[in-house]
């Protein structure tokens, strides 16, 4: 049996889990070929290729003189909790030669997709607007960015028949980790990393991120909520139901540009298919009581979700759907403030927004569907926001509070990161160094003067919207900061006299 080390015309081979493999019976190296080649009676060879066969264990090749069994679930592996609605796809690969039996490794690789370099994918707009990190004005962020995506997203990635793909974090269960079911997007991260770095590691991550979502996030069955069929779970704590454990809501409606990069990418259907039962969801689930008035990724995620997949599919229906979620945001925004007003448990009454925890997608649904719509009502509440975001919830000397804008609330200067496509839109739209200088000092903060680890349910918040600053910062020549001029005055000479007092005579219509 080529490949396995054995000659014997009866043996097996497991991987039994990510550590421990056996090789007819007996423990052998952790991670064994996903391949064999076996010679047929009459003359020639088989070969057989499973993609992934460590990461998606338990696995196994058995064969004896008369057949070759490939076991998708080795019985090695116990017994298999199949949820509800959870699929699963494998991809497997078959050779019939005249030859002996050779090198076959290459089927255990998967189907065959053509990779360009990553000026041609910057150049071809697909991704976004974007420049390849070997162009870009920043080269100790772009170490950052590759440090992060090798660590928490390649390194750390979930292992097993359901897992491979998805990641863990910290959940809302004390000693429970949650899958984040690619919560933000991680597999657009990921293809948007490669395309341009032209890492292939965080290509292979990102494939497999959007296929496990495609196949175990995704509902495709419920006998208790027949609408549910064809949304997505949200994220879901491990120690019970898994990756199924949650409905899908409106603050999770989505992710879907990751699934539809993974059909351009591989030319496989299923991933812009999964993003029309997505959509098709929230096109029968949205309403103002749903989408307004909790955090702006209630409305963003539902809106990035139709924007997207009509871009890929052109069908009206999806459009439609935007356009009624932009109407309801043009009503949302603070009258004078601008900003969204949401409530949320860390405020009394109620927050005007989050920039780091969901208001990217809102702005991001918005700038797609107005490429479209082309509406200057819509250009100018962008407008607002962004110099809103620099200012009500600015903290200096570089940071964006992640939430209420409250007395002790957090801010950090990687909650910039999920405003950075606005900064682009608002910076290509009035030419004002604000939106440079700004979000440059929160992003040279966050990832060189003190730099962040993005864990996994950032990864999408960050990667997905910070190439679209790098690549302002880059058609505007990559300006340097200049001297600064800063007055900070002592609280013992700074006096501040009150204004002019003045009275607003009332006028009370007689009762009839």
């Amino acid at each position: 049996m080529h490949g396995l080390s054995s000659r014997s015309d009866t043996g097996s081979v497991v991987q039994q889990n990510a550590g421990t493999a056996l090789l007819n019976g007996a423990a052998t190296q952790k991670h064994v070929p996903g391949w064999l080649a076996a010679a047929l009676k009459g003359g020639g060879a088989v070969s057989v290729g499973l993609k992934d066969f460590r990461e998606q264990f338990p696995k196994a090749f058995r064969w004896n003189p008369n057949e070759i069994e490939v076991a998708l679930w080795a019985r090695e592996g116990g017994s298999y909790e199949w949820y509800e609605g959870v699929g699963k796809t494998h991809h497997l690969s078959l050779l019939y030669g005249d030859a002996n039996p050779g090198d076959a490794a290459l089927l255990a690789e998967g189907p065959v997709s053509a990779v360009a370099k990553p000026e041609w994918y910057t150049a071809s707009g697909a991704f976004g607007p974007m420049v390849t990190a070997a162009q870009s004005g920043l080269p100790a962020v772009e170490e950052a960015l590759a440090a992060n995506m090798k660590g928490p997203v390649v390194d750390e990635v979930g292992l097993g028949f359901e897992n491979y793909g998805d990641h863990t974090s910290p959940g809302y269960v004390k000693g429970s980790r949650l899958w984040d079911n690619n919560e933000y997007d991680t597999p657009a991260a990921g293809m948007v990393h490669f395309a341009r770095t032209g890492d292939m590691a965080s290509l292979k991550v990102a494939l497999a991120g959007a296929l496990h979502y495609l196949d175990v996030d995704t509902i495709h069955y419920s006998s208790k909520h027949a609408n549910w069929a064809r949304a997505a779970h949200s994220h879901s704590h491990v120690v019970f139901g898994h990756h199924t454990a949650e409905p899908p809501n409106m603050h999770h409606a989505g992710y879907v540009q990751g699934l539809i990069w993974y059909s351009y990418l591989t030319g496989e259907p299923i991933g812009i298919a999964g993003a029309k039962g997505i959509a098709d969801w929230v096109l029968t689930s949205v309403s103002p009581e749903n989408c307004v008035g909790s955090m702006e990724r209630a409305l963003g995620h539902s809106l990035m979700t139709l924007t997207d997949t009509y871009e890929a599919t052109w069908s009206d229906k999806y459009l439609r759907g935007a356009a009624r979620l932009a109407d309801w945001a043009t009503k949302w925004e603070h009258p004078v403030l601008s900003g969204f007003m949401a409530p949320i448990t860390e405020a009394p009454g109620f927050y005007a927004g989050s920039p780091g925890v969901g208001a990217g997608t809102l702005h991001a649904g918005l700038i797609k569907f107005n490429e479209w719509a082309k509406s200057p009502e819509i250009d100018k509440m962008l407008d607002r926001a962004a110099r809103w975001t620099l200012t009500f919830q600015w903290r200096p000397p570089a940071n964006i509070i992640a939430k209420a804008p409250i007395a002790g609330a957090p801010s950090t200067a990687l909650a910039m990161c999920e405003s950075l496509r606005l900064m682009h839109y608002a910076s290509a739209r009035s030419d004002d160094p604000l939106f440079l200088a700004a979000p440059r000092k929160s992003v040279i903060q966050a990832f060189v003067s003190e730099p962040a680890v993005v864990r996994t349910r950032s990864t999408g918040r960050v990667y997905n919207y910070l190439p679209w600053y790098l690549t302002t910062l880059s058609s505007n020549g990559n300006p340097e900061p200049g001297d600064e001029l800063q007055i900070e005055p002592s609280a013992d000479h700074l006096k501040v006299a009150s204004g002019p007092q003045f009275s607003c005579p009332q006028h009370r219509p007689e009762r009839g």
